[in-house]
């Protein structure tokens, strides 16, 4: 058991099920979303009752944050597994409803699709880098809202082709916005550059490990040490364009959708290359912190992610 609890997240098969999803996706169709999200709540009882490792993880998550939260003389928010795991399955139902086209303007904070198109107003390619804080797919939405912007995902597909395949039965088109990048090469940067000189956007994620992440490095979140995949880091690197943190999540003001540049100030040279991966990593890291106070609820990784725990 132990040992199926230490595996990392490249190691450990997606849960999803068609069938769920589609029954999930008839009750929000024909009975609303209020009904659908009051299912939830025995989906996720059971999920609670009987996902034994995802509720170790998040139990272990809730104790690093509350520990942090009492080092830094903050106080934490009130959050249980159960909490936890109810909020993912909301966050899941909002990809559904993002899927399904119906988000528009007025579902989102005021002004945050303005500071956003401030980026493509400049005229100029961009590299986002998320996590799985909150709902990246609110992004595709808001792009769904204005056409001129092209957006382009770097996704992972070798553990996931299970959830890849439900999203491609509610959303035909999102291949048409997915760069698979099981491993990285020259094929893949060629192509990254030459989206970038087109100037579209290009978003991929800095806080999961994969079985093709051949090189990782030690960062410290919550005042614990993880290990982040060098790749994301690197490609901004090679890449030679601005750099953001970009998140999205649900808050009662609608969904929000936060970046900052977060590119570092040293000249890219190959004496400096690990320097600047480390420091933009820490700039990464440092508002993925400030959103996890800000709701820990949001944050998903429901695995052994930390190392004193190995």
């Amino acid at each position: 058991m132990k040992k199926l609890f230490n595996q990392k997240w490249a190691q450990v098969d997606e849960k999803g099920s068609l069938f769920l999803m589609k029954l999930i996706s008839w009750g929000y169709d024909v009975l609303g979303d209020r009904f659908a999200r009051y299912i939830l709540n025995f989906i996720s009882f059971y999920y609670y009752l009987f996902a034994f490792n995802a509720k170790r993880s998040s139990r272990q998550f809730v104790k690093i944050y509350q520990a942090y939260c009492q080092q830094k003389g903050i106080t934490p928010r009130a959050l249980t597994s159960y909490q936890h795991i109810l909020s993912f399955s909301h966050m899941v139902l909002d990809k559904l409803a993002i899927w399904k086209g119906r988000i528009t303007e007025k579902d989102f904070y005021p002004g945050d699709i303005a500071a956003l198109h401030s980026i493509y107003n400049a005229n100029q390619g961009a590299l986002f880098i998320s996590s799985h804080y909150g709902n990246i797919e609110i992004a595709r939405a808001q792009g769904r809202l204005n056409s001129k912007i092209i957006y382009n995902a770097l996704i992972y597909t070798q553990n996931s082709q299970k959830i890849f395949n439900i999203l491609k039965h509610f959303s035909p088109d999102i291949e048409k916005s997915i760069i698979p990048i099981d491993k990285l090469g020259p094929e893949v940067g060629s192509l990254l550059f030459n989206k970038i000189e087109n100037g579209e956007w290009v978003f991929c994620t800095g806080d999961r490990i994969t079985a093709g992440s051949d090189k990782t490095m030690s960062a410290e979140l919550l005042g614990e040490t993880i290990q982040l995949p060098q790749g994301p880091f690197l490609i901004s690197y090679l890449l030679k364009t601005p750099v953001y943190s970009f998140h999205c999540y649900n808050s009662k003001q609608g969904y929000r959708i936060q970046f900052r540049e977060i590119t570092p100030q040293i000249e890219r040279s190959r004496k400096n290359r690990m320097k600047y991966i480390e420091e933009l990593a820490a700039n990464y890291l440092q508002d993925l912190e400030t959103l996890i106070f800000h709701d820990p609820s949001q944050w998903f990784n429901f695995y052994n992610y930390w190392i004193k725990y190995e």
